[in-house]
């Protein structure tokens, strides 16, 4: 290792040396004597605490807002509330699986999608439509098969609305998908019944029917209902419901 070398990697003192003279010489003349000093260290010791308290309770801040979905809100579905829908819980809440924590960078943390926190039962359709047999069910009344229970992470609202496939794919955003079919009338009825708005739109799922084509779902005079994708996209009333994707599901 040359001396170029050896000087780019040398650390730098904390104080300027000539600034430390000059205190040398302060003391020395007895201009700085114990009692000014150990005042003045208290009072830039205050301030540094102060400063770093800020510091951290912006961190805090800033953590807490990327973890938004824990907070209550219109769209969010608490263990409790699914209960007043769906009746007693088979499941206690702490052994239901949860949502990872989110980077505070992250689009999921983000206003514009505005993500909140639901607790889903996983329930099948038939199941629903058992405990709800006013709805216009179609042959999904057979489905019995369920999902996963849980606390989903989901955006009911957001901007990927009325968009173009290419537009759509090119704005969805990573680490999301949509949520499935049950889930998503799950999601639909629980805020109905909790009278939680319900955006007037239906939402693209995971379901194909016998034509190879999406499955909407959405509410019609506050009934379950089902449209293919391409009506919907060609009325202009297509959303999506994102979710987070976790490795539980």
């Amino acid at each position: 290792m040359n001396d170029t070398e050896t000087s780019e990697i040398t650390e730098k003192p904390c104080l300027d040396p000539a600034l430390l003279v000059r205190l040398n010489e302060m003391i020395e003349n007895r201009i700085i004597n114990n009692e000014r000093l150990l005042a003045l260290l208290n009072s830039l010791e205050k301030g540094g605490k102060r400063r770093l308290k800020k510091e951290l309770k912006k961190n805090i801040t800033v953590s807490e807002n990327a973890r938004g979905y824990l907070v209550e809100s219109v769209s969010a579905i608490t263990y409790d509330e699914s209960g007043k829908v769906w009746g007693t819980w088979p499941e206690k809440e702490k052994n239901l699986p949860r949502c990872t924590d989110l980077p505070a960078n992250s689009i999921l943390a983000s206003a514009k999608y505005n993500f909140r926190q639901v607790c889903l039962r996983g329930l099948s359709v038939a199941a629903m439509a058992e405990k709800f047999p006013n709805h216009k069910w179609e042959n999904h009344v057979k489905d019995k098969l369920p999902n996963q229970a849980g606390f989903y992470l989901i955006s009911l609202e957001n901007p990927l609305k009325n968009l173009n496939p290419a537009a759509e794919n090119e704005s969805f955003p990573a680490d999301c998908y949509r949520l499935d079919f049950n889930l998503t009338i799950e999601l639909l009825l629980t805020l109905q019944k909790l009278n939680q708005p319900v955006p007037s739109l239906f939402f693209r799922t995971t379901h194909i029917n016998g034509h190879s084509d999406e499955v909407c779902v959405g509410l019609v005079d506050g009934k379950i209902s089902f449209l293919s994708e391409d009506k919907v996209r060609a009325e202009k009333k297509m959303g999506i419901c994102l979710v987070k994707s976790e490795k539980w599901m």
